[in-house]
């Protein structure tokens, strides 16, 4: 249970607003979780941010010498005039615990999550992850252990709502890529398949996360299509559980879903809620509550499939349970 002092910290890092966000301009997001143990005042947390084909931002002074309590969430922020998501590559960060007072200890630190977000207002999608990892603790930064890299995901730039809807003659969304590939990996949290778009992570970092058995299920859009019948889908994980859900915008408010705990909001792909008639074939892609028991945290609608790949017959022998229809992709 947070005191209320770990509240007032989480509400103020939360609320602080910078300038990139008065202008509506771009700008990257780091949020850093402390763990059960905390960041002493005094102490020093610091970030180097790598690119691809320009020097790095080094020396990011994250806490500026404050204190950060157990449990508790930070964020700092950094305009993004002149980069954008693909130029990024990793970020580095660096812990200085040494003591600053006589008879104190160095300071171990513990780090939970650390989650990077490049934001694109007036573009989409409008959040690109980067970087979203946790553990408990996710990195324990000690006086032998003081700095830990990550590389950033591979990502496609955001587009604005005009280029996304330029191609309507041909109902295709424009942009670098007109179509994604969704595949089913075998989730390490649910023992069960979770849905993404490939390429939203490497098939090596995947397995090395401990994820199996990759499966092709249907092709959606990385772009807007044209027209008011396509729908965003995005990913959101679950309240008391690690796995993942995908749910179209249509099927359940940001609001509802943030009540029953679900978090993470992030965006996968573009699909569409009826079939259009243009000639195309499309297939229907439902969700199912999995087969794991009552009172379990990972029943939930875990699994996405579309109805070409398995038959209801099959899928309720196994346990699946509560067919819902989400959306129409390409097969």
């Amino acid at each position: 249970m947070k005191t209320l002092l770990q509240t007032i910290c989480l509400v103020v890092a939360t609320l602080t607003i910078s300038l990139a966000q008065r202008l509506n301009q771009p700008y990257l997001l780091i949020q850093l979780t402390t763990g059960g143990d905390d960041l002493r005042g005094g102490q020093s947390v610091k970030a180097s941010v790598y690119f691809h084909n320009r020097a790095s931002m080094a020396g990011l002074d994250l806490n500026e010498g404050e204190g950060w309590a157990n449990n508790t969430t930070h964020t700092y922020q950094i305009e993004a005039y002149d980069f954008k998501p693909s130029d990024l590559r990793a970020i580095t960060l660096f812990h200085d615990g040494h003591p600053t007072q006589t008879f104190q200890s160095y300071d171990n630190w513990n780090l939970d999550r650390i989650r990077v977000t490049f934001v694109s207002p007036g573009k989409q999608p409008r959040n690109t992850i980067l970087l979203n990892r946790s553990g408990q603790p996710l990195m324990r930064f000690t006086g032998n252990e003081d700095a830990q890299s990550w590389t950033f995901d591979a990502v496609t730039d955001p587009v604005s709502p005009g280029q996304a809807d330029a191609g309507a003659s041909s109902g295709y969304p424009a942009g670098r890529t007109e179509r994604v590939r969704v595949v089913r990996w075998i989730s390490p949290a649910t023992k069960d398949f979770e849905s993404m778009p490939e390429g939203r992570h490497t098939d090596q970092q995947l397995q090395s996360w401990g994820y199996t058995d990759k499966l092709y299920q249907y092709s959606a859009y990385r772009n807007r299509p044209s027209g008011p019948n396509a729908v965003a889908v995005y990913r959101w994980t679950m309240p008391n559980c690690a796995g993942s859900i995908l749910f179209g915008e249509h099927e359940l408010t940001d609001a509802q879903l943030q009540s029953w705990g679900y978090k993470d909001k992030e965006f996968q792909f573009w699909a569409f809620r009826q079939p259009p008639s243009d000639g195309r074939r499309y297939v229907a892609v439902y969700r199912w509550i999995n087969a794991h028991p009552q009172g379990d945290p990972c029943r939930d609608f875990t699994l996405t499939v579309a109805e070409t790949e398995l038959t209801d017959a099959q899928l309720t022998s196994w346990g699946y349970t509560e067919k819902r229809l989400q959306f129409y992709a390409l097969p």
